[in-house]
């Protein structure tokens, strides 16, 4: 059975090389290596990511199966909710979401987004977002599944190609 546990900053260098596999895999198909790697060296190094792991309001999770990683997730509280959607509406973000390759379609992804929302629920978040690339038909599918719906859309910059991705919200004590 898989397990899931909360990342400290010794995790930084295996979430990064997550990170990099995890994107590559879902999204070099559909944009240019130079795009690419310049997402990546400017998102998913290891000194960032030791910034990141650990801050306030900012919460990574690393899903294991025995110690093969499978997949992570960064959660981020927004006590004063979303700038543009809900603002003033606390909220958190699922702001990472990814499983590798190998575990897609094998029960990962509902067991990380059960446990997701679960801990948003555990903290007294009302309500819970994402972003998703508009593009991302699989990705919008396994959210509609949550109970997600869209409320509006921003630009995101992949490399020099800007994309839209999609806000979706889902409200906690509406979820199962």
């Amino acid at each position: 059975m898989p397990d899931i546990r909360l990342a400290g900053k010794e995790d930084a260098q295996r979430i990064s090389a997550l990170s990099r596999q995890t994107f590559i895999d879902s999204f070099a198909a559909d944009n240019t290596a130079a795009d690419m790697e310049i997402f990546l060296n400017s998102q998913f190094t290891i000194s960032q990511l030791e910034a990141q792991v650990g801050q306030p309001l900012n919460h990574f999770f690393i899903t294991w199966e025995q110690e093969e990683p499978l997949g992570y997730m960064r959660l981020i509280e927004h006590p004063d909710g979303h700038p543009d959607f809900r603002p003033g509406f606390p909220s958190f973000e699922i702001s990472r979401f990814y499983a590798v390759k190998q575990a897609i379609g094998k029960g990962i992804g509902p067991l990380m987004m059960a446990y997701a929302l679960d801990f948003g629920r555990s903290l007294g978040y009302p309500v819970c977002w994402l972003g998703v690339w508009e593009k991302n038909a699989r990705a919008l599918r396994f959210y509609s599944k949550f109970g997600f719906t869209q409320e509006g859309s921003h630009a995101f910059l992949l490399g020099t190609d800007w994309q839209t991705d999609l806000i979706l919200f889902v409200e906690l004590d509406k979820n199962c």
